[in-house]
């Protein structure tokens, strides 16, 4: 049970890193794209007829591409449990993880919330968006 608590305690961590980033993963997601859709073709060190198509190259390193992979997928799993937010959650994810102007203290007073809300809303956001990242 112990360990239990452990690892829950660790993937709601990541998930919050993974929340405080999610502004800037769909603008590293275009860069990562770009920048293989951009490279020059690889020479091939054994001429091939069949696969000199720089096009299908790119095409297989988009889709090979771990990060891009992972980036996409976590991006997509935050969005999804965005939007079906209600408006004050909302709010108060863009407060408490991309703002980052207010204290805990700050953000109550602003939602007019109270402490207890404020610490069940912050556990139920990052436990949806673990459950939709496949990680409980």
């Amino acid at each position: 049970m112990r360990d239990n608590r452990r690892y829950e305690r660790e993937v709601l961590r990541y998930v919050e890193t993974e929340l405080y980033a999610y502004p800037w993963i769909e603008k590293e997601i275009e860069v990562l794209r770009s920048e293989i859709l951009d490279s020059s073709p690889e020479r091939a060190e054994v001429p091939s007829k069949s696969l000199g198509d720089p096009t299908f190259s790119k095409t297989v390193k988009l889709l090979s591409s771990k990060r891009l992979k992972k980036l996409t997928e976590n991006y997509e799993a935050i969005t999804r449990v965005l939007n079906v937010l209600p408006p004050e959650q909302l709010e108060f994810v863009r407060l408490k993880y991309w703002q980052r102007e207010y204290t805990d203290y700050g953000i109550w007073q602003r939602l007019h919330i109270s402490r207890r809300t404020y610490y069940r809303w912050r556990e139920q956001i990052l436990w949806a968006i673990a459950v939709e990242l496949g990680l409980l």
